[in-house]
Protein backbone atom coordinates (compact mmCIF):
# COMPACT_ATOMS: atom_id res chain seq x y z
CA UNK A 1 0.00 0.00 0.00
CA UNK A 2 2.53 2.28 0.61
CA UNK A 3 4.50 1.61 -2.96
CA UNK A 4 1.24 3.15 -4.21
CA UNK A 5 0.73 5.31 -2.04
CA UNK A 6 4.41 6.65 -3.08
CA UNK A 7 3.16 6.41 -6.83
CA UNK A 8 0.64 8.62 -6.10
CA UNK A 9 -2.53 5.98 -5.90
CA UNK A 10 -5.62 6.86 -4.16
CA UNK A 11 -7.40 3.70 -2.46
CA UNK A 12 -11.08 3.17 -3.71
CA UNK A 13 -11.79 -0.42 -2.86
CA UNK A 14 -10.43 -3.61 -2.22
CA UNK A 15 -12.22 -7.50 -3.20
CA UNK A 16 -14.97 -6.21 -5.83
CA UNK A 17 -16.78 -8.91 -6.99
CA UNK A 18 -17.74 -8.22 -10.39
CA UNK A 19 -19.73 -10.27 -12.64
CA UNK A 20 -18.17 -11.81 -15.96
CA UNK A 21 -21.27 -10.40 -18.57
CA UNK A 22 -21.50 -11.43 -21.82
CA UNK A 23 -18.14 -13.82 -21.07
CA UNK A 24 -19.53 -16.80 -19.16
CA UNK A 25 -22.76 -14.87 -17.74
CA UNK A 26 -23.09 -17.42 -14.28
CA UNK A 27 -19.40 -16.52 -13.56
CA UNK A 28 -18.01 -13.78 -11.18
CA UNK A 29 -14.84 -12.60 -10.92
CA UNK A 30 -13.33 -10.56 -8.05
CA UNK A 31 -10.75 -7.12 -8.41
CA UNK A 32 -8.17 -7.40 -5.73
CA UNK A 33 -7.09 -3.47 -5.75
CA UNK A 34 -9.04 -0.39 -7.52
CA UNK A 35 -6.72 3.08 -7.06
CA UNK A 36 -7.29 6.37 -8.79
CA UNK A 37 -4.40 8.21 -9.86
CA UNK A 38 -3.87 11.23 -8.31
CA UNK A 39 -2.96 12.98 -11.14
CA UNK A 40 -4.98 12.32 -13.97
CA UNK A 41 -7.86 10.75 -11.95
CA UNK A 42 -8.12 7.81 -13.79
CA UNK A 43 -8.80 4.04 -12.35
CA UNK A 44 -6.37 1.75 -12.17
CA UNK A 45 -7.75 -2.13 -11.63
CA UNK A 46 -4.91 -4.62 -9.71
CA UNK A 47 -3.90 -8.07 -9.57
CA UNK A 48 -2.39 -9.07 -6.66
CA UNK A 49 -0.03 -11.92 -6.79
CA UNK A 50 2.60 -13.08 -4.01
CA UNK A 51 5.30 -15.77 -4.16
CA UNK A 52 7.28 -17.21 -6.48
CA UNK A 53 6.02 -20.42 -7.68
CA UNK A 54 8.46 -22.64 -9.54
CA UNK A 55 8.12 -22.81 -13.38
CA UNK A 56 7.39 -19.40 -13.44
CA UNK A 57 8.84 -18.59 -16.92
CA UNK A 58 8.42 -22.17 -18.03
CA UNK A 59 6.49 -22.10 -21.23
CA UNK A 60 3.32 -24.63 -21.70
CA UNK A 61 2.87 -24.29 -24.75
CA UNK A 62 0.28 -21.53 -26.11
CA UNK A 63 -2.88 -19.88 -24.78
CA UNK A 64 -5.76 -21.45 -26.77
CA UNK A 65 -8.02 -18.66 -27.23
CA UNK A 66 -8.81 -16.57 -30.49
CA UNK A 67 -6.91 -14.00 -30.37
CA UNK A 68 -3.84 -14.60 -28.32
CA UNK A 69 -3.21 -18.04 -29.74
CA UNK A 70 0.23 -16.96 -30.35
CA UNK A 71 0.70 -15.70 -27.13
CA UNK A 72 2.97 -18.08 -24.70
CA UNK A 73 1.14 -19.76 -21.58
CA UNK A 74 3.16 -18.62 -18.56
CA UNK A 75 2.10 -17.76 -15.26
CA UNK A 76 2.95 -14.18 -15.92
CA UNK A 77 0.52 -14.39 -18.86
CA UNK A 78 -1.85 -16.46 -17.42
CA UNK A 79 -1.86 -13.48 -14.57
CA UNK A 80 -2.82 -10.62 -16.88
CA UNK A 81 -5.36 -12.91 -19.31
CA UNK A 82 -6.87 -13.02 -15.53
CA UNK A 83 -7.00 -9.43 -15.24
CA UNK A 84 -7.44 -8.39 -18.43
CA UNK A 85 -10.92 -10.85 -18.17
CA UNK A 86 -11.82 -8.69 -15.12
CA UNK A 87 -10.84 -5.12 -16.40
CA UNK A 88 -13.48 -5.94 -18.47
CA UNK A 89 -16.23 -7.28 -16.30
CA UNK A 90 -15.41 -4.09 -14.01
CA UNK A 91 -15.28 -1.37 -16.57
CA UNK A 92 -18.87 -3.34 -17.75
CA UNK A 93 -20.39 -2.95 -14.68
CA UNK A 94 -19.40 0.88 -14.13
CA UNK A 95 -19.99 1.91 -17.43
CA UNK A 96 -16.26 2.71 -18.17
CA UNK A 97 -15.51 1.20 -21.30
CA UNK A 98 -11.51 1.28 -22.28
CA UNK A 99 -11.69 3.62 -19.08
CA UNK A 100 -9.43 1.57 -16.65
CA UNK A 101 -5.88 1.28 -16.90
CA UNK A 102 -4.59 -2.85 -15.80
CA UNK A 103 -1.40 -3.59 -13.89
CA UNK A 104 -0.32 -6.68 -11.59
CA UNK A 105 1.50 -6.19 -8.36
CA UNK A 106 3.96 -9.16 -7.61
CA UNK A 107 5.22 -9.73 -4.33
CA UNK A 108 7.82 -12.07 -3.31
CA UNK A 109 10.59 -12.64 -1.22
CA UNK A 110 14.28 -13.24 -2.94
CA UNK A 111 16.90 -14.80 -0.44
CA UNK A 112 19.58 -12.38 0.60
CA UNK A 113 17.70 -8.89 -0.75
CA UNK A 114 14.18 -9.27 1.30
CA UNK A 115 10.74 -8.76 -0.27
CA UNK A 116 10.49 -7.53 -3.48
CA UNK A 117 7.78 -5.87 -5.14
CA UNK A 118 7.43 -5.62 -8.94
CA UNK A 119 4.72 -4.20 -11.06
CA UNK A 120 3.95 -5.66 -14.59
CA UNK A 121 2.58 -3.50 -16.90
CA UNK A 122 -0.34 -5.29 -19.24
CA UNK A 123 1.08 -6.62 -22.63
CA UNK A 124 0.00 -4.99 -25.71
CA UNK A 125 -1.94 -8.80 -26.59
CA UNK A 126 -4.46 -8.31 -24.03
CA UNK A 127 -5.72 -5.09 -25.70
CA UNK A 128 -6.92 -7.71 -28.14
CA UNK A 129 -9.19 -9.30 -25.77
CA UNK A 130 -12.58 -7.83 -25.63
CA UNK A 131 -16.07 -8.67 -24.56
CA UNK A 132 -18.50 -8.56 -27.30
Amino acid sequence: MDELKNTGHILVAAQVPVRLANVLSVRMTQVDLITMNALTHELEVWEVKSGFPQGFYRKQGFMRCDPIEHVECTKPNIWHLQLRYTQLALEAALGLQNRTHARVIHAYEKKNTGICLKILEQPEWCKRISVK
